[in-house]
């Protein structure tokens, strides 16, 4: 249902196009860009070579209108690239270096096939710590005493290990792998419909029923291949599903099968489980991803094909309980880790990977069995195992995960830094119909916003709603528009990265999560960020322009944040404080839902005997704010991000502050000189909130500004002195609505002196 914008070719190879060349017995010249991976810019600072092995950068043509890209590297940047292990320990449940080769190198296909293992460690170990807990099978993968034998292989799926898989996991890991319950109150229901796979038709879900879930990718079959309100009777029939030729896709016909030989009695498929044109249920469902996912004996995950025309298995494949007795002389001893490793790089070239809709259905599952590449592997929360793995070994060598922080189990408290990584890997995965970005991000809203107060507005948090609004793109975006609805009938707002589509920059949210420390191994030596921002529009939200406004309640604590407040005062309830030893922050705060994790300020905490609130999609955002113009001056490529930038400065020629260009008409606008020429030269901007940074380092790689002739920074800045601004946005006017086209800082005392007039405004 969902994919990043396509990859360079020449870098990275789709799973169908060149299946052979992908092989782990395959020479492959492949060199991963951390972008072709996750999608996403790095986070923390991390500038590694996955990161800028090439970027984007922009320049004018000799006419000096049109804007134009060019290739360079970190190197011409005079950046040092980091890799990871400089600023922590190689990630991974040993915590230290793949183990030693079992077999000395060989020839022809084993020596090609030790070659390739050899490049994917190396991506693995240049790749951020940050973002290896979203990645498939490398955190959890671990050695078995004698390692394992790797076929090259023909024949059928192993049913068996599928089972011994399962019994192991559920003995092995226990609760932690296992289903949860909907305990809290205001929990959504669990799903209404399951494929009853013995009987061929949609049930009722029954109290306590044992079920799989599918994640798939919809492709071209056919969309009356579905549930409606018209057909719901006829596929609670028995074999209702089998009555039309073309109602069932071959990959979920494969399931069934395969669930039913598991002796598993349900499955639920969101095309059959979900009533198409019932919008309300529809709704109700979606934003129970979260629980479906979560409560299923495990997720079926379909990666090898990329249409549900297409069967599970591979086009030699199928599934039988015998063990595979066809295979062929060649096979080779690799290290358990090696083998999942190479499964995690086919992975991540799926296309099933690659859309947006699968992204909630990988994280919120608890336990996946995945067909890819011709094999199947197993995931859960705690461990990785492949087919040619000796599950005998697994249990002599299991240790107990330590849990990782950054996987979507939903901490007490609400972790910014958690969301922008989502989001990040969300925004550029690909969709069929653009305007489903909220439908196929509902589950991971709906389950964070237990941990969340005041849940989420079109995708961004209320609690920090004028730090939200101050997301930014990493490289251009484009306006997402609706494919098969007017655009009257969807929600894409432009005020919310959900409006657009590319690569959001995770960092531009620092300041919404500045109230968590910054760990050395993220951050240069131990600095915390200082970058704040402070309300300054009360805003209300309508999802149209004649239904009631909602205020967006901002508590103090993230309204007019402030590191010093609670030093000398009373605590808010459930808050103690501590003096630390070996931290550079004076004091930190702990909360009783979490006594271990220090925060640099005490925050709300959402209570978990209230009913949480479900997610909601606003179109119009409606405030009272200032307005002001300023003319615009030189572009440039900013060490920040991998857009343009256009200085801000006054009537008089002072340099005032900057945008940073969200899509490329934006760009174009910009270097078009003859606009600038004329009398609407003038940039029409208003005031979002107003915001401070301190004069240190660790800012740089956020500020666009940071190092430009005219930025205060740089105006007898003493050591960590304040450079203090205004949150602006530049905005076209449609009717009475005003829409985002960039957004910047402008130096506070300027703004106060050319932003003279205050309006209301919708903002769209």
């Amino acid at each position: 249902m969902g994919s990043p914008e396509p990859p360079d070719p020449a870098v990275l190879q789709p799973v169908g196009e060149d299946n052979e060349s992908d092989s782990l017995y395959e020479e492959s010249s492949d060199e991963l860009t951390y972008e072709s991976l996750v999608g996403i810019p790095p986070m923390h600072h991390e500038t590694g070579p996955l990161s800028y092995g090439q970027r984007n950068a922009w320049s004018r043509r000799p006419d000096g209108r049109r804007v134009v890209f060019h290739r360079f590297t970190s190197a011409s940047r005079g950046t040092h690239s980091y890799t990871s292990e400089e600023r922590s320990p190689k990630p991974g449940i040993k915590r230290g270096e793949i183990r030693e080769r079992l077999t000395e190198r060989g020839t022809g296909e084993e020596a090609t096939a030790r070659a390739r293992l050899d490049r994917n460690e190396e991506k693995r170990r240049r790749m951020p710590a940050h973002l290896l807990p979203f990645i498939p099978y490398i955190e959890k993968s671990i050695d078995g005493p004698q390692g394992s034998l790797h076929w090259k292989k023909e024949g059928m799926i192993r049913i068996d290990i599928i089972r011994e898989w399962i019994d192991t996991c559920e003995s092995l890991h226990g609760t932690r792998c296992g289903t949860v319950t909907n305990s809290e109150p205001g929990s959504w229901a669990d799903p209404l419909w399951l494929i009853d796979v013995e009987n061929g038709c949609l049930v009722s879900t029954p109290p306590g029923a044992v079920y799989v879930a599918l994640s798939y990718v919809w492709g071209e079959a056919g969309a009356a291949a579905c549930t409606t309100i018209s057909n719901l009777d006829i596929l609670q029939e028995r074999n209702g599903l089998y009555k039309d030729a073309n109602m069932l896709p071959r990959v979920v016909r494969d399931a069934m099968g395969l669930v039913q030989s598991l002796e598993i009695p349900f499955i639920w498929v969101d095309r059959f489980c979900i009533v198409q044109d019932d919008d309300l249920a529809k709704q109700c469902q979606l934003n129970a991803m979260g629980s479906i996912y979560a409560n299923a004996r495990f997720t079926l995950v379909a990666a090898q094909n990329e249409d549900a025309i297409n069967g599970l298995y591979g086009s030699d494949c199928g599934a039988s309980d015998s063990f595979v007795s066809t295979r062929s002389e060649t096979s080779t001893r690799f290290t358990d880790t090696e083998i999942l490793l190479d499964q995690a790089m086919h992975l991540m070239r799926s296309k099933w990977y690659s859309r947006g809709w699968t992204l909630q259905e990988y994280l919120l599952s608890k336990r996946r069995v995945i067909f890819h590449n011709n094999t199947v592997n197993w995931e859960c929360l705690c461990a990785a195992w492949h087919e040619s793995q000796d599950m005998e070994s697994v249990a002599s060598v299991y240790q107990p995960q330590v849990e990782q922080p950054d996987d979507l189990e939903c901490s007490p408290w609400p972790n910014m830094y958690r969301y922008a990584r989502l989001v990040s890997l969300f925004n550029r995965r690909n969709l069929t119909f653009p305007e489903d970005v909220f439908d196929a991000f509902a589950g991971i809203l709906s389950h964070l916003s237990r941990s969340f107060p005041g849940g989420f507005i079109s995708g961004l948090p209320q609690m920090c709603f004028d730090a939200a609004l101050l997301w930014q793109p990493w490289t251009t975006m484009t306006r997402r528009k609706s494919v098969r609805r007017s655009a009257s009938d969807v929600i894409l707002p432009s005020w919310s990265w959900a409006g657009w589509t590319g690569n959001m920059h995770s960092e531009t949210w620092r300041s919404a999560a500045n109230y968590l420390l910054e760990t050395d191994d993220e951050f240069n030596a131990g600095q915390q960020c200082s970058w704040t921002t402070i309300s300054t529009v009360n805003w209300t939200y309508s999802s149209d322009l004649t239904s009631k406004r909602r205020e967006i309640r901002i508590p103090p604590a993230f309204a007019h944040p402030d590191f010093e407040a609670y030093k000398n005062g009373t605590l808010p309830s459930g808050w103690s404080v501590q003096s630390p030893a070996d931290s550079r922050e004076d004091v930190l705060y702990y909360h009783s839902c979490d006594p271990s994790h220090p925060f640099r300020y005490p925050i709300p905490i959402r209570d978990p005997h209230r009913a949480h609130i479900p997610p909601v999609i606003a179109r119009y955002l409606h405030g009272t704010t200032t307005r002001g113009f300023l003319v615009p001056g030189p572009t440039y490529k900013s060490t920040a991000s991998d857009c343009p930038a256009v200085e801000l400065l006054t009537r008089e020629g002072k340099w005032a502050g900057f945008l940073r260009l969200d899509d490329i008409v934006c760009a174009d606008a910009v270097f078009d000189s003859d606009v600038w020429e004329k009398d609407e030269s003038l940039i029409e901007l208003i005031e979002l909130s107003e915001g401070s940074v301190k004069n240190q380092p660790i800012e740089e790689k956020s500020f666009d500004e940071w190092n430009r002739r005219g930025c205060p920074r740089l105006k007898g800045f003493r050591e960590n002195g304040l450079y203090k601004f205004v949150n602006v946005l530049w905005v076209e006017w449609a009717g009475d609505v005003v829409y985002r086209k960039a957004l910047g800082r402008v130096e506070k005392a300027i703004w106060r002196e050319v932003a003279t007039e205050r309006l209301d405004i919708t903002l769209g």
